[in-house]
């Protein structure tokens, strides 16, 4: 809050955007969606909040969103039109894949007795954005199948099978 004070401050005209954003990465880091992608495909348990909301965006549409964003300013949510838990998110990932969703097992942020307390609701209320945009961003199911096709097209640039979840999240290598 203090930065974004201090952006609008020394620059009135400035956009500011708080966002939250899933896809898929060409080196590095793996996103969470790639992490539940590569956790599914290969039979991994996974624990993921039941109780955790957030509504995040491709982040493919995030990037066509800024552009549209063009000449705004202040404070904007940036983020998908809806809300999930991770666990529900989790599922729409394997769906979306045609994965079984069977390894994955919903917990509660409580019963990890975190010492730090965490937020519930992380979700972002867009309809500011809605409004300016004129439409509604898109739905988290939406990202979840623009990822998927996403991932399926670069795996063809790259010559790989793209017909198997194992060749779109695994490196070739490993």
């Amino acid at each position: 809050l203090e930065g974004e004070r201090a952006v609008l401050s020394a620059h009135p005209g400035a956009l500011v955007l708080r966002t939250t954003m899933h896809g898929w990465t060409a080196q590095g880091r793996r996103s969470f969606s790639e992490t539940i992608l590569r956790g599914l495909v290969r039979g991994e348990r996974l624990t993921l909040f039941s109780d955790v909301r957030f509504s995040p965006l491709v982040v493919t549409d995030h990037a066509a969103l800024i552009k549209r964003l063009d000449g705004q300013s202040g404070v904007l949510n940036l983020g998908a039109a809806d809300a999930v838990t991770k666990e529900a998110f989790g599922r729409m990932v394997a769906r979306a894949f045609d994965l079984s969703d069977a390894s994955i097992e919903g917990i509660t942020l409580g019963s990890l007795g975190l010492p730090a307390p965490r937020p519930r609701n992380t979700a972002l209320d867009v309809a500011r954005l809605a409004r300016t945009l004129g439409s509604a961003p898109p739905t988290v199911a939406a990202g979840v199948r623009a990822l998927r096709d996403g991932m399926v097209a670069a795996a063809r640039l790259k010559g790989r099978d793209a017909s198997s979840v194992r060749d779109l999240v695994e490196d070739p290598a490993s």
